[in-house]
Formats: C-alpha cells, sequence, structure tokens
C-alpha cells in the first residue's frame, strides 16, 4: 500500500491506496493506523507514518495539521510524486508540480518545547498477579500521547526537530514513578496489582485498560477476587445479573482471567470460575442470546423433575413381568430415561462404556414407557440379537416384533441402518412413539445419507446408544445430539465450534459441552460400577527378520519414488495407497499385492507369533479371539490354523445373519472344539457377548483406540468371570510403532470425555510425512 497526499487550505489530507504507478479508489478500510505499518512500502511513506502517529487517528483519511507543516516535510512530499491540490469542496483533485504553493502553510516558527504533564499508563493484558503495559507521555499542546520510548521528537529527520521535550519534567515524573513503584520505567513492562493501586492515587498517573471495543475504561483493582462477591448463590437470574454471567462466560471462553464488565475490570481465578456456576445457571447462560426454540429446549432441560423413584421403578418392572434383575447403575439409567421421558424432554444419549448393558436399561424402560410403537435402529449385525434380547427379558411375543418394515402392525420394528436409509420413503410416512439408534457411530457424520434419512423418522422420543461418544472428535458426539433436537445446532455453531479451532481452547470446548447437556447425556465407565475380574493388556513388539526389514523397506522406497515422480494432485493419494500397503505388510505380509513384494516366501514373524499364543491358550482349554481389520489377514491365519488342525470358527462380512446368531452361540458353549474364534473388526467389533473367551489378540494397530476398546470389551464385560488377557501385536520400527506413539501422545487431547480422540485423517498423513519424507 502506499499514501496519497492531498494539499487542502487547512491541512494535508492523506489517503491509503494500492500501491499503483497511478491514482486509483482509495481504501476505507476499518484496520487502524498500526496495522498498515507493515503494509506501507514506498520509504517516504514509511518516514511520515512515524509522524502520524503524533496525531492519534484511526481509520483513513488521516490528516497532518497546517501548524506542523514543516520544510523537511515538504521534501519527503517530493519524493513521493503522488502529491495533489484541490481548491474548494466541489473541485477535481490535480497534481501538484510546483511546491512553492506550500509556502504560505510552513510553519518554522521557534521550536516547541513540549511538556509532558503526566505519565499515562495503558493495560494492554492482565494476567494472574501482574499486567502488561505501555507509557505514555500525555501531552496537552498536541492534545496526543507520545509513547516514553519512541523518538518522535525527530519524525523526519535529524536536521530539523519539529520539538523537544522538557527534560526537567520528564524526569520529575519518572522519579515520581521510581519512588512510588522502585522500578525505571524504560525496563518495566509488567506491573502489579499492588503498583497499580499506588499509582492510581496520584495526580501525576492515568490508568486506563484499553478493552476489546478499542475504547479505553478506567479502572479500580481494589479488588481482585471475585468470589468475595458471592456471584454464585443466585436462584434466580434477573436480566442484569445474566448479562453479568454472559460476560464472565464470554471472558473465560477468550482465554481472559477478568472480566470486562460495565465499565470495571474485576479479576477472576480462572480454573473455578466455570466450575463453581451451578450447571442450571450456566444452561440460562448458554441461551441468553440464542433464538426462542433453543432456548426453550433449554429451559426444559433446566426444570426436569423426578417422576418415579426407585422403589416405584422396580415395582412396575415386576408388574410387567420384566424377565432380569437389574444393577444399581443400570436402575439409574431407567430411572434417567423415564424421568426424560415424562419431563418431555425430545431424548437422551447413553453413553454407557461397552459391556454395561446398554441393551437391557432400554428394554425395561420401553416396558415402563408403555407405548406401542417403537422403531429400533442398528448395525445389521445386531438386528437378531436385539430382537432375542426383546424376548428374553420380556413377555413380548415374536409376533409383535418385525424386522420388516413393510410389517405395519408390530409392536416394534427392528431395522439396519441401511435399511432405514434405503425405505426412508416408506418409513417417514409413520409416527413412532420412540426411536432407539444403537451404536449411533452410524450417524456421527451429519452430511452423511444415514444422517439425513434418520432425521426424517418423526417420532416423540429418542435414545441414541453408544459406547464410545466420541470417535474422532468432539463433532461426533454433537452430531449425534443433532438428531434429538435440531436446534442444537445452533448451540453448537455459536458456543462449541469456535472453541474448538484453538488448541488451547479446546479442553473448554469438552468441559462446557458436559456442563451444558449433561440432563440429555449419561456415561458410565466400567471400573466405576463394575467389579469385572482383572483385565491385562499386553502389547508385544515383535521383532522383524533381517529379510522382512529389506522387504519393509523396499515396499517404503517404491513409494518414495512414487511421491516424488506422481503429479503433485495425486500425492495425498499416493501417500495414503503407501500407508495402507505397509500396514497390510505388518498385518500379515503376503496379503500385500504380488507385484509390490520382492520375495512371495517370507518367514512371517507375526504370524508365528499368532500360532504360539494361539497353541498357548488351546493347551489351557482358554479360548481366544483373534480380531483383524482385514478378511485377507484372516484368509492366512486360517491356512495356519487347518495346517496344524486346530478347529475355530470365523466371522465377518460374509456371514449371513441367520449363520452369524449360530456361530456366536456355537462358541459360547462351554468346553466344545471351537475355543478360537476369527473376526473382521468391521463386522464383529460391536454388539457381541463373548465371555466365554479369556484371551483377545487384535493382529494390527488401529488409529483410534476406541475402536479397539470396543472390540476388547466383546470379552470385557458383564457375564465374564475369569481373568482377560489382550494381546496388541505390532511391528518394532515399524510403521505400526509410529501409529502406536502417535495415538499415546494424542490420547490425552479428550480425556475429559472418553479414552481415544483422534481425527484420523490427519493422523495418517501425520504418519505418511514422516515414512514417505514429505514436506
Amino acid at each position: 500500500m502506499r499514501f496519497v497526499y492531498i494539499l487542502l487550505d487547512d491541512k494535508i489530507q492523506i489517503e491509503v491506496q494500492q500501491n499503483r504507478d497511478r491514482l486509483s479508489p482509495f481504501i476505507r478500510t476499518k484496520k487502524q493506523l498500526d496495522d498498515l505499518e507493515n503494509k506501507i512500502t514506498i520509504d517516504a511513506d514509511k518516514r511520515i507514518f512515524k509522524f502520524l502517529k503524533l496525531f492519534n487517528q484511526t481509520y483513513p483519511p488521516y490528516s497532518i495539521p497546517k501548524e506542523f507543516i514543516f520544510i523537511d516535510l515538504i521534501s519527503l512530499l517530493k519524493e513521493t510524486n503522488f502529491v495533489f491540490f484541490k481548491k474548494g469542496d466541489k473541485s477535481s483533485l490535480k497534481r501538484l508540480n510546483n511546491f512553492s504553493i506550500l509556502g504560505n502553510m510552513i510553519s518554522i516558527k521557534q521550536k516547541i518545547e513540549i511538556k509532558p504533564n503526566k505519565i499515562k499508563i495503558l493495560i494492554h493484558k492482565i494476567f494472574k498477579t501482574k499486567v502488561a503495559v505501555d507509557y505514555y507521555f500525555d501531552i496537552n499542546e498536541l492534545q496526543s500521547l507520545i509513547p516514553i520510548d519512541y523518538d518522535l521528537f525527530i519524525p523526519i529527520t535529524e536536521e530539523q526537530k519539529l520539538g523537544y521535550i522538557d527534560e526537567k519534567a520528564k524526569n520529575t515524573l519518572f522519579n515520581q514513578f521510581y519512588k512510588i513503584t522502585n522500578k525505571t520505567i524504560e525496563n518495566s513492562k509488567y506491573l502489579s496489582f499492588g503498583d497499580l493501586n499506588a499509582l492510581n492515587e496520584n495526580d501525576t498517573f492515568n490508568i486506563q485498560y484499553q478493552s476489546v471495543s478499542n475504547k479505553s475504561k478506567s479502572i479500580s483493582f481494589s479488588s481482585n477476587k471475585l468470589f468475595e462477591m458471592n456471584i454464585f448463590n443466585k436462584d434466580d437470574l434477573k436480566d442484569n445479573e445474566l448479562d453479568f454471567y454472559y460476560t464472565l462466560l464470554k471472558n473465560y471462553l477468550q482465554n481472559k482471567n477478568f472480566i470486562d464488565y460495565n465499565n470495571e475490570i474485576i479479576l477472576i481465578d480462572e480454573k473455578d470460575t466455570i466450575k463453581d456456576i451451578d450447571s442450571k445457571t450456566l444452561l440460562n447462560i448458554f441461551s441468553y442470546d440464542l433464538k426462542s426454540d433453543i432456548r426453550f429446549f433449554i429451559n426444559k432441560l433446566s426444570n426436569i423433575e423426578s417422576k418415579i423413584d426407585r422403589t416405584q421403578l422396580l415395582t412396575q418392572l415386576k408388574q410387567k413381568n420384566f424377565n432380569a434383575t437389574l444393577k444399581y447403575y443400570q436402575e439409574d439409567g431407567v430411572l434417567w430415561l423415564y424421568n426424560l421421558y415424562k419431563n418431555n424432554i425430545d431424548g437422551g444419549l447413553l453413553a454407557d462404556e461397552m459391556g454395561l448393558g446398554k441393551t437391557i436399561q432400554v428394554i425395561a424402560f420401553l416396558l415402563l414407557s408403555n407405548v406401542k410403537n417403537i422403531l429400533i435402529i442398528s448395525p445389521a449385525s445386531l438386528i437378531h440379537n436385539w430382537k432375542s434380547e426383546i424376548l428374553k427379558f420380556t413377555n413380548i411375543i415374536e409376533n409383535e416384533i418385525s424386522l420388516s418394515i413393510e410389517k405395519d402392525n408390530s409392536f416394534i420394528t427392528i431395522l439396519s441402518y441401511e435399511t432405514a436409509r434405503s425405505k426412508i420413503d416408506l418409513i417417514k410416512e409413520s409416527q413412532y412413539d420412540i426411536l432407539i439408534m444403537d451404536e449411533s457411530q452410524k450417524i456421527k457424520n451429519h452430511q452423511t445419507q444415514i444422517f439425513n434419512a434418520v432425521n426424517l423418522i418423526k417420532r416423540d422420543f429418542t435414545i441414541i446408544m453408544t459406547g464410545t461418544p466420541i470417535e474422532n472428535s468432539l463433532n461426533d458426539l454433537w452430531n449425534m445430539l443433532f438428531t434429538i433436537n435440531p436446534s442444537l445446532y445452533e448451540l453448537y455453531i455459536q458456543k462449541i465450534q469456535p472453541l474448538l479451532n484453538d488448541i488451547n481452547t479446546y479442553h473448554k470446548a469438552i468441559e462446557l459441552t458436559i456442563k451444558m447437556l449433561y440432563p440429555i447425556m449419561l456415561q458410565r465407565r466400567k471400573d466405576d460400577v463394575l467389579d469385572l475380574p482383572k483385565r491385562e493388556t499386553k502389547t508385544i513388539f515383535v521383532e522383524l527378520s533381517k529379510n522382512e526389514k529389506e522387504e519393509y523397506q523396499q515396499l517404503v522406497n517404491t513409494f518414495i519414488s512414487a511421491i516424488k515422480s506422481g503429479l503433485s494432485g495425486r500425492v495425498q493419494s499416493i501417500a495414503l495407497e503407501g500407508l495402507l500397503r505397509l500396514r497390510q505388510y505388518c498385518s500379515i505380509h503376503s496379503i500385500v499385492p504380488n507385484t509390490l513384494l520382492k520375495s512371495h516366501e517370507l518367514i512371517d514373524s507375526k504370524l508365528d507369533k499368532i500360532l504360539d499364543i494361539v497353541k498357548d491358550t488351546s493347551n489351557k482349554n482358554e479360548k481366544t479371539i483373534i480380531f483383524s481389520q482385514f478378511t485377507s489377514s484372516l484368509d492366512k491365519i486360517e491356512i495356519i490354523l487347518n495346517q496344524h488342525k486346530i478347529n475355530f470358527i470365523r466371522l465377518d462380512g460374509s456371514t449371513t445373519k441367520k449363520n452369524r446368531d449360530l456361530i456366536v452361540k456355537q462358541f459360547q458353549i462351554k468346553n466344545n472344539n471351537y475355543n478360537i474364534f476369527l473376526i473382521s473388526l468391521k463386522t464383529g467389533g460391536v454388539g457381541l457377548n463373548l465371555t466365554t473367551a479369556t484371551n483377545a489378540v487384535l493382529v494390527e494397530p488401529w488409529w483410534n483406540p476406541a475402536v479397539e476398546e470396543q472390540a476388547f470389551a466383546r470379552i470385557d464385560r458383564i457375564g465374564q468371570e475369569k481373568e482377560t488377557k489382550i494381546f496388541r501385536l505390532i511391528y518394532k520400527d515399524s510403521i505400526e510403532e509410529k501409529i502406536n506413539n502417535l495415538i499415546k501422545q494424542k490420547q490425552n487431547m479428550f480425556v475429559r470425555m472418553t479414552n481415544l480422540l483422534v481425527h484420523r485423517q490427519s493422523l495418517e498423513m501425520e504418519v505418511a510425512k514422516d515414512i514417505f519424507k514429505m514436506s
């Protein structure tokens, strides 16, 4: 950018335009003068820029009063070749070639002696025990402020000074400051609250805080403890009190430890701010500036009443012939669902950890609710499990349960997510009392067809069930909650999403999500509510042999060459393809396409380790599950088991629904000939109860430990009577070790909500850059 100078009768007006060799439209920017400093490119403009800072001007156009036009300023203007003059308001701009006409405007009188009459201290940051400050001289003659550490008294050249400062007055002010604070202004960029309080009593100092609105506010530091004001004991919030809380929350979200409210600054203790606000108050705060529909919903959350107690719950379940004994925490879960339903809340998210019996809690609630039109949507692999559980624990007969949408006389309809999507035109014609979505990770992305389909279903009450409410990011959780009440989207966009854009406020997004929506979310962990047998998780690092290492490196080099020689637009896809092949190699070597392998007769060290574990557990008559993400790896393991005459059964995506149930029942029979169960992670990682097994082997690590934990919960759950062992197999010095290390680094990010939480795509590219040396 550059300056354009326009000579008027009483001043020189300075406009800003793009740096061009011709006159072009002036920029009417809202950026302050300081924001333009690094964008000015002309040397003369840069020097005049310093001069402009004397006059405290904010937005262009800027101006230099007639009284401050002097010879060296005119010399600089001659260098710019962008000086114009204007005669009268209606005349056009004309380029100025003869600078002699400026003579009558030049003021070369005696140099001005500038006398500072006080020091102004401008606070721009507030910390726990101190503030960051800038110092200025307050100058009456200029009606302006001059930074103490800025040499504005030689604004243009050394030879021609505009004026000079009164050294005696300056030293008087400096000495007074030192006397009070025992600090020198030149070196003191921070002041304590005690320093400020002392200075505030003296007329030679003026203290102001530069607020967010760029307006200075006088402040007092007489009290720096918010909690002495007893503001957290309000039962009913009036408008002015709510406004104060809202200001408090906004500052907290911006990582500020003070409140700038009603021309006062109150310091707060950040770690206690949200903790000491009760959840009901917080809900009111969050809905303060939102639309009426979300305010109405939040108001309902703030006023949930208990509609049934524990004794009544158990009595009614007995009367309805519920054929199970609930554990104490499961009774809590049923009470929670029932009270949401009876308070006309739109739904709830039951997020108990895998293996805590979410299904039985929901079935008990369905009996209590006494409704007659229920739709259950689950993964296809769990449809028959839902049906058998309902028949097992209730007196509902089989004819009242339908696994097809075409039957419209059923009490309960159970469908897969895929069927719900494909049959949505038929489903949305009905009105359901209750919609249940099991393993609701299926709706964690609001841009999918499945998500859009389920939101077309008419229902009075929605139950979401998942053991992993957050798999990839906090967005997963919120997307699920949108299906309970679509107006939550506005709450998310305005209050949560801005926090997710900054790593420093991510933890606050999690904290506030819990605080806001705790009434419609319930999560319990196994360690907190169950006394399960001990579980040992062991990560086994398998050494690659020399030949295996050479083959692995050859595979790496192949993709490095492809990345370097490929089109730039395909670099990412090549890298992701490379990661897939390396992960396949580290699963079972021979599943990598033949064209990428130099040797096809490699001994597979991990396969040997799997065989050792299988033989050891089989000799002890223990049952073992082997999980892999690749069905082709299961094929190779199956061949080895057959060669060693070890009996096994298998479950993957090709298994029919009918055979799936038979296979699971067969494995669950104790003391039979099938001690080994091969399961693809995608197909059998959720929903199965395999408590006769005491061992689980994960052939390869996954990007997301939550998915691994879902698989391990097949054996580590209610009904397990023995100690369990988990074996995670990882090739040392390979992509698998890098994934494992990276996951451990990322795990703490979301520890407040669940054990895992990383974004898979970003992780993949992070590993790819490391392995393939990508920039």
